[in-house]
């Protein structure tokens, strides 16, 4: 249940970033941002991303900026793949990365002291 916590909290640090490079964004009238979000090893984390993604592609939708979303999620289980094909085919994750992202984040890395 501690590891969890630890997750969530990650990607709701994660979730800031992205809300502060928003109003960024906004300011200096870009319309667009790539980001690669890397979950490689953190199978809980796998779960929580569908949610954060559909919300993040949103939110900035309405703001006007295109987000563009790749997510690492090499080496996850057969249900996480699927649940990523299924983010591809409705059009909240990018297939590829075209060129290179402009933020990454690694929410489930370990920090070390």
């Amino acid at each position: 249940m501690a590891n969890l916590s630890k997750l969530l909290l990650s990607l709701i640090s994660a979730w800031c970033i992205l809300v502060i490079l928003e109003g960024v964004l906004l300011k200096r009238h870009h319309t667009a941002l790539r980001v690669m979000i890397c979950v490689t090893g953190c199978p809980d984390l796998q779960d929580l991303i569908e949610p954060m993604v559909r919300c993040l592609k949103l939110e900035f939708q309405l703001a006007g900026i295109e987000l563009q979303i790749m997510l690492d999620a090499g080496g996850c289980p057969r249900e996480c793949c699927t649940v990523v094909r299924m983010l591809i085919n409705d059009g909240v994750l990018a297939p590829a990365c075209l060129g290179a992202p402009d933020l990454v984040l690694y929410p489930g890395r370990k920090l070390k002291a």
